[in-house]
């Protein structure tokens, strides 16, 4: 023994300083105690690693004088303590080696020391351990389990053990261990119980915890060295208190190195490398979300922090929700940490009831944050816990100590509200609180002089004006079309141009196609845009190539051109397209898939391209519509989270014999109807909030046509409430927030509008 550290003994020596409190353990029938399995873990210890398993007293927790050592036997860090009876349900295990680098892929260059504290016995319903894997966690735990088992108060190793972890998980502001440790079998996986649990190799959300945290500490120790001392210093500062509050005096605390080493982690690097290992599937944010990449600013774990842009000034937008836990039952929740001269709400039971004092939660509520704010910029709030008094109240004022973050929500401002001198029609938001505008200059209600792109700055101030005079000779020369890329371009589509503008306005490229009809654009994934519509010479009622969708890239050149296969090109046109993940695009417009030559045969599309412009599927709405509607408009095609597709059904009685029959439906990537709601209001625009929630254009339109009212459906496509009148076009911005054109008696206007 004299060839191990000191610090190995340090373990078992504080465990023989007072005697514990015993816990009444259930003994296996063949008179002792078994484990299954073991696994040491920085990264993984290379093969050949010391391990040393000592027996602990049952009654007093002091060695009983059994060791067993054993080597690990496998890169993987496993050793086989089973096949052996243990005399006693209380093991200490020791782990010595080189291990695996998780940052640099490779093995490290010095040795670390591993521990952990292990019950193998049944204690009243507490299952016994299977396993006695030690870690960085269950190393940093393991002095203060000591410390709680073997000082007065004394508590029994069950409770020492369960309060040790849940403080060492709240050093780095995880606060919902019972969920995490919960032993519990989740989607037929079992889920570890306690820290000697864990295991890289297996991926569960307390193994992406054991992952980050390791991660933090290679980067902060540095080298191996560093490491090492960083996980003896870490666990005796944990030690007489629980917190990481440098109470040994270090020259630099624990809790500062750690914060700086989670907000520069490469969780990228190492999630590769943990994969490239174990042929598991981390991702970066699997690992990212555990930790405050703040450096602990916020005192939040990424996993609950969320954030709204470009919401407008005075409306208040509200968080997505958290939701009580096992450790939030019975604890006082309440608003703090809110930005100068922002308000915020705390929102309990979802987004029915505001709370102005402290509010206890049970199991299962849902609380979320308001914010609003009267200025543009950024504002935040916390959704805060504190403990309710020795009484069991919760307080009618926030106390203004004891409290624990569990929830940040961060809000970009800008304000929206603008008159607009012509005819609005597309709105579309920048990525940096700027917003395009496209429409008509007016000749008189039922003729443009050509259209306009203005970008406006979040104060509602114009920067550019981009004008095409070109109209279109008939139909009335409505022909206007924007779409934004994520970093901050616009694309404007009018008659017989397309161009490109920076985020200031700035024409980047034009190009002029004589007799473009480009009604309807959508951005592509790779940055370039969809144009459907006749791209030469086109008319609004038809001609050869009224039919087809123009792939451009970023720089304007043509990737694609595609004709859509049609009886005949007579009535052909679009209703709108949207980009699919996939970098094809769905489609939706007006044609005819029957008779050569019968306009009266049209009727509305849907038509879904792959990236290379090939026609995958192509459907009439008679496919999705019940009874069959001939001559039907069909609204864009809202894509939600999983790739399906929604659209409005608008029916036009004097053509067919068929009664108005409106609808909403909803249709899977290869177009077959999962549902069809008659709705009794034609939906001629269709968004998806990222909650799920549909949102719906009724009328509205160009020249000549009453504005439209937005509505808002469940995901199942049922009417919840009517939103706004008078509306041309909407984009959602964020769960609660829509921005809109339109146009009433007080003239022209954009808006910011709350959908909840």
């Amino acid at each position: 023994m004299k060839h191990l550290p000191v610090l190995i003994f340090a373990t078992v020596l504080a465990l023989t300083a007072c005697g514990g409190g015993g816990d009444s353990v259930a003994v296996s029938d063949a008179g002792g105690y078994t484990v299954e399995s073991g696994v040491a873990q920085k990264g993984p210890l290379a093969r050949g690693s010391a391990i040393w398993v000592n027996e602990l007293a049952a009654s007093t927790y002091k060695p009983n004088g059994k060791e067993y050592t054993f080597r690990t036997n496998s890169d993987f860090g496993t050793f086989t303590p089973n096949g052996i009876t243990y005399g006693t349900p209380y093991l200490s295990t020791l782990a010595q080696g080189y291990y695996y680098n998780e940052i640099t892929g490779t093995q490290s260059n010095d040795i670390v020391l591993l521990s952990g504290l292990s019950q193998i016995g049944i204690v009243g319903s507490t299952v016994a351990d299977t396993a006695i894997n030690v870690n960085v966690l269950s190393s940093m735990a393991v002095n203060r389990i000591t410390k709680l088992a073997t000082t007065a108060p004394i508590l029994t190793f069950t409770a020492a053990r369960a309060k040790a972890q849940k403080e060492t998980l709240g050093a780095f502001y995880i606060y919902n261990d019972a969920s995490i440790l919960s032993g519990a079998k989740v989607g037929g996986v079992d889920q570890p119980a306690n820290l000697t649990a864990l295991d890289l190799s297996k991926s569960r959300a307390a193994d992406q915890i054991l992952a980050a945290v390791s991660a933090v500490v290679m980067k902060a120790g540095v080298n191996g060295a560093g490491v090492n001392a960083l996980l003896s210093q870490t666990a005796s500062d944990l030690e007489d208190d629980g917190l990481l509050n440098n109470s040994t005096n270090y020259r630099t605390s624990m809790q500062s190195k750690l914060c700086a080493a989670a907000a520069v982690a490469d969780f990228a690097t190492v999630a590769t490398n943990l994969n490239s290992l174990y042929g598991t599937t981390y991702l970066a944010t699997d690992l990212s979300q555990w930790v405050d990449t703040s450096g602990c600013a916020d005192q939040v774990i990424n996993k609950y922090k969320f954030t709204a842009t470009s919401v407008a000034v005075g409306i208040e937008s509200k968080s997505p929700a958290y939701i009580a836990g096992p450790d939030d039952v019975g604890q006082c929740f309440s608003v703090g940490g809110v930005s100068a001269g922002a308000t915020a709400k705390l929102y309990y039971k979802g987004n029915n009831t505001a709370v102005t004092a402290t509010q206890k939660v049970v199991l299962g509520d849902s609380l979320t944050v308001g914010v609003s704010a009267s200025f543009a910029g950024s504002s935040s709030a916390f959704i805060q816990r504190s403990a309710p008094s020795t009484a069991g109240a919760c307080t009618a004022t926030v106390p203004s100590s004891g409290l624990t973050r569990v929830h940040k929500y961060t809000v970009t401002y800008t304000i929206i509200d603008v008159k607009i001198s012509n005819q609005p029609h597309y709105i579309r938001l920048l990525n940096n609180g700027l917003f395009s505008i496209s429409g008509n200059n007016l000749v008189n209600s039922q003729t443009a002089a050509g259209s306009y792109v203005n970008i406006y700055t979040p104060q509602n101030n114009i920067i550019s004006n981009i004008v095409n005079p070109n109209a279109r000779s008939t139909g009335g020369g409505y022909i206007d079309s924007i779409d934004v890329t994520q970093d901050g371009f616009t694309y404007f589509g009018s008659w017989g141009e397309l161009s490109k503008l920076d985020s200031s306005g700035k024409v980047i490229w034009k190009k002029t196609i004589p007799g473009a009809d480009y009604s309807y654009l959508s951005v592509s994934p790779d940055g370039g845009v969809f144009a459907a519509g006749a791209n030469n010479n086109g008319q609004f009622w038809g001609v050869t190539n009224a039919n087809t969708i123009t792939k451009y890239d970023a720089n304007g050149n043509i990737s694609w051109n595609t004709q859509l296969p049609m009886k005949t090109k007579l009535g052909v046109f679009f209703y709108g397209i949207t980009a699919t993940p996939d970098g094809g695009v769905i489609a939706t417009g007006m044609g005819n898939f029957t008779t050569d030559g019968a306009y009266t045969a049209r009727t509305g599309f849907m038509a879904k391209l792959n990236s290379a412009g090939i026609v995958v599927w192509q459907k009439d709405i008679v496919n999705y519509a019940n009874p069959a509607i001939i001559d039907a408009g069909i609204s864009n095609p809202a894509i939600d989270a999983n790739g399906n597709i929604i659209v409005g059904i608008r029916g036009t009685p004097s053509v067919g014999g068929f009664s108005e029959s409106n609808y909403l439906t909803k249709i899977d990537k290869n177009g077959n109807v999962i549902w069809t709601k008659n709705i009794g209001n034609g939906v001629g625009q269709v968004g998806i909030a990222p909650d799920g929630k549909i949102i719906g254009l009724a009328g509205g339109g160009g020249i000549g046509r009453a504005p439209g009212s937005v509505k808002k459906y469940t995901t199942d496509g049922i009417f919840i409430k009517d939103i706004l009148s008078n509306v041309t076009d909407f984009i959602i911005i964020d769960p609660s927030l829509i921005l809109v054109t339109g146009y009433n008696a007080e003239g022209a206007f954009a808006k910011s509008v709350n959908i909840n």
